[in-house]
């Protein structure tokens, strides 16, 4: 088995992001949902249509990599299920959300190679934030290197609100 493919970031990005704006439409329909087994429903429905939506393109793309299914199986997840080179995907993380309407949900998708992650994607449709992280390489926010803060020391934190109103009231508050 070919442990060293060469994986195309535009490609998967691509994908990844188009799956996610498809999502994020599906997400905002009114559907009132009102009993367990129509949000169960929903969700295995949207979770295979992403499944079916990622794994195609990619398994002919990347014929040679294989698929876990292990995403709620513990046991496998322990250790590398494969020898070579596999896919591991959450199709909808924060499923729960997605069915209630809530726009915080994200695709995850990771390749394992030789036991450890390789490359992986996680895709907020929201917030339009595609992460993406290359053993070796980095980390990337929509194609721009992030990084670790370098902060040496937690004697004076500098906590940083989420929403920009938040922000802006507590502007005052900073040294």
């Amino acid at each position: 088995m070919n442990t060293s493919t060469t994986i195309d970031i535009a490609f998967c990005s691509e994908l990844i992001v188009s799956l996610g704006a498809k999502l994020l439409k599906e997400c905002k329909k009114d559907l009132r949902l009102t009993t367990f087994e129509e949000v169960h429903a929903r969700a295995t429905e949207m979770s295979e249509w992403v499944t079916r939506s990622l794994k195609e393109p990619l398994a002919s793309k990347y014929p040679s990599i294989l698929w876990s299914d292990s995403e709620f199986n513990l046991d496998n997840q322990r250790q590398a299920e494969f020898a070579g080179e596999y896919w591991i995907l959450d199709p909808l993380d924060g499923a729960l959300n997605f069915v209630q309407g809530f726009s915080f949900f994200a695709l995850s998708l990771c390749l394992v190679r030789a036991g450890q992650p390789f490359v992986s994607f996680v895709y907020n449709p929201s917030s339009r934030e595609l992460f993406h992280a290359v053993s070796g390489q980095g980390a990337f926010m929509n194609g721009s290197p992030i990084h670790v803060a370098t902060k040496q020391s937690l004697a004076n934190p500098t906590l940083q609100p989420p929403y920009p109103a938040i922000r802006q009231k507590n502007r005052r508050y900073r040294s």
